[in-house]
């Protein structure tokens, strides 16, 4: 099926967590590292507490 999708997903790259808006779920399987929903973010970030974060990155926060 040809199932089309406008879900957010979150993926790692080497030390930068990264928000992505995936047109085609399927667009997914080409992204390197792991894919996790908001709920995982949300519990390893704390809800994104302040004392999570490590600074600015050229994509944005960036967070323990």
């Amino acid at each position: 099926s040809n199932h089309q999708s406008s879900d957010n997903l979150f993926f790692l790259t080497p030390g930068l967590l990264v928000l992505s808006f995936v047109s085609d779920f399927k667009r997914a399987d080409a992204i390197n590292g792991p894919i996790f929903d908001l709920a995982a973010i949300n519990s390893a970030t704390n809800s994104f507490a302040p004392r999570n974060k490590l600074g600015e990155g050229g994509f944005g926060a960036v967070y323990k």
